[in-house]
């Protein structure tokens, strides 16, 4: 917070009521930058995959049968489910927020402004990709076992630093309801479409 400080009024930003301070397919939609909030759960997510990858491979397991010798998470079937759907859940809401958000950024470099359907998937996307990565997290901790309880566990700081960000407004439970209503051609409530 800053204090007995001016600051011009060309370098603030009222998110409510945004000003236009500059030309160009950048600046034409002045809350564009909300959009970016799809890459913290991804950026979460991959680096829980990521994780989770390097972990199961020099992981022993705790209880193993004997005749089994040395194993490893990573010889585990659960385990090798897990990363499995992880992946998958990941890469996917990736690709549709590139896809929604490429459409809505390919419009803008007409010098129009995004339809309502546009923004409206390109929020869904957002709020997919918030979901998504978090079951996906919430998986890789589960699969990880004990240990992700531990303060200064990768899983633990992930599992904490994903539902953080899913309490922030641009992609809160709201969103869902917002965006089907413009999806059934409906006009948007409560001011959270962008």
């Amino acid at each position: 917070m800053v204090k007995d400080r001016f600051i011009p009024e060309a370098r603030t930003f009222n998110l409510a009521a945004p000003t236009h301070y500059r030309k160009g397919p950048l600046y034409a939609l002045p809350n564009l930058l909300l959009y970016k909030a799809a890459a913290v759960v991804l950026g979460i997510a991959r680096g829980a995959i990521d994780d989770f990858i390097a972990l199961a491979s020099n992981k022993p397991l705790t209880f193993k049968s004997a005749s089994i010798g040395k194993a490893m998470l990573r010889d585990e079937t659960y385990a090798q489910n897990t990363v499995a759907q992880a992946e998958a859940t990941v890469s996917s809401a990736r690709g549709f927020v590139f896809e929604a958000v490429g459409d809505m950024w390919n419009k803008l470099l007409t010098g129009d402004l995004p339809s309502l359907k546009q923004r409206a998937r390109a929020r869904l996307s957002m709020v997919h990709a918030s979901t998504a990565c978090t079951e996906a997290v919430e998986l890789l901790y589960k699969a990880n076992g004990g240990s992700s309880v531990y303060a200064g566990n990768a899983f633990d700081r992930r599992l904490r630093d994903i539902h953080a960000v899913n309490q922030h407004a641009v992609v809160s439970l709201k969103t869902w309801e917002v965006t089907g209503r413009v999806l059934l051609g409906l006009e948007p409530n409560y001011g959270l479409l962008f």
